[in-house]
Parts: C-alpha cells; sequence; structure tokens
C-alpha cells in the first residue's frame, strides 16, 4: 500500500509495510482514512544532538501542541495514542534512510503518537535497544519514501530558529511549517 503526501514543498509517496508493521501500519492507515492528516505539518528538523550527522523530519498532528510555528493541532483535538509498540526486532525494519516512522510520547505514556517521522539517513540508535530512556523499546517503523527523499530533504534544510513548547525541541522546530495539504491512499505505485 501506498500513500501519498502533497505538501507545500511537493509530493512525498510512502510504501506501507502492512505484513511486517501490522499493527502500526493499521493505526497509521485509519489516520489516513479519516483524513488526519490534510491540513497537518512538518514542523520538526532534528540531528537527535549530532552535530553535523543526518536529519529526520517529523511532523503530523500534533504540531500545534509542540510547536509556537503551528496555529492549532490537525486532526481533532484528541488523536488517539498506539498502545502497542512493533519494535523494529519484531518487525526487521530498521531507521535508514528513506525510513517512515512513529513518535513516541517519551515524557508521559511512551505510547506511539499520530506523528510520523522521516530518516534522512541512518538511525540505529532509534531501533529496539538503541536507547534506554524511557525503555528500549526504539520507535515503531512501518514504512519508506519511494518517491519524494528530495522534498523531504528539502523540508530537513528549513531555518530551525521557531519557538518550541517543549525544552527538548529548542532549536529543532521549523521557522515556517511546511503543510500537508492531503495525505490518500494510492493503490497503485506511481
Amino acid at each position: 500500500m501506498r500513500i501519498i503526501l502533497q505538501t507545500d514543498n511537493g509530493r512525498i509517496e510512502i510504501e506501507v509495510f502492512e505484513n511486517q508493521a501490522p499493527i502500526t501500519s493499521a493505526y497509521f492507515l485509519s489516520l489516513i482514512d479519516r483524513e488526519d492528516y490534510d491540513d497537518a505539518t512538518f514542523y520538526r528538523s532534528s540531528t537527535l544532538g549530532v552535530e553535523g550527522g543526518p536529519r529526520l523530519i517529523q511532523g503530523g498532528l500534533l504540531g500545534g501542541l509542540l510547536s509556537e510555528t503551528v496555529s492549532k493541532p490537525a486532526g481533532g483535538d484528541n488523536p488517539a495514542l498506539l498502545e502497542v509498540i512493533e519494535t523494529t526486532s519484531m518487525t526487521g525494519l530498521r531507521h535508514r534512510e528513506g525510513t517512515v516512522s512513529l513518535a513516541r510520547d517519551l515524557v508521559d505514556t511512551g505510547f506511539a503518537l499520530p506523528e510520523i517521522f522521516i530518516c534522512l539517513g541512518d538511525f540505529p540508535q532509534l531501533d529496539f535497544g538503541g536507547r534506554s530512556k524511557p525503555d528500549e523499546l526504539g520507535f515503531p517503523a512501518f514504512g519508506e519514501v519511494v518517491i519524494g527523499l528530495d522534498v523531504a530533504e528539502k523540508i530537513a534544510e528549513s531555518e530551525t530558529a521557531g519557538a518550541a513548547r517543549i525544552g527538548m525541541l529548542e532549536g529543532q522546530i521549523l521557522t515556517r511549517a511546511v503543510a500537508i495539504r492531503a495525505a490518500q491512499r494510492s493503490e497503485s505505485p506511481s
């Protein structure tokens, strides 16, 4: 299954690995089917604290809660969280260039959030066992960018002087968030 994200910077097409990550994929696809990602944003670009390291971009429904550059959350006021974390040790997927994964609530519940991130390099520290806080589960990877990695890189290269609502995101918020105008299924490869 493929998903097309139409952003203000161009089109990103994601292959969703339903067989390898069925729970995470079903959660993500349910958000797409409810049109929750329509008018969401990419609002974060980060090297995860590694100076000169590869970047990842993050976007989704919580931009308005995490960033002052986004006026309000997309997808309604109370987006559902995913309690089950399909680890990379379960799925065999790894956080490499082009990998699409879900963010997690690392402050409170540990649940997966309705937020995606796209890796623009290798991030083994995001795989199972790669970090210890708050646990060693890592992040649930479920897809890969098959078209539009250049669009994701353009987003990642944007200025990050935006105001963060939580300290751990300081210096990672895009000055101007990039809108996701539409997110939809595409049954056939482009």
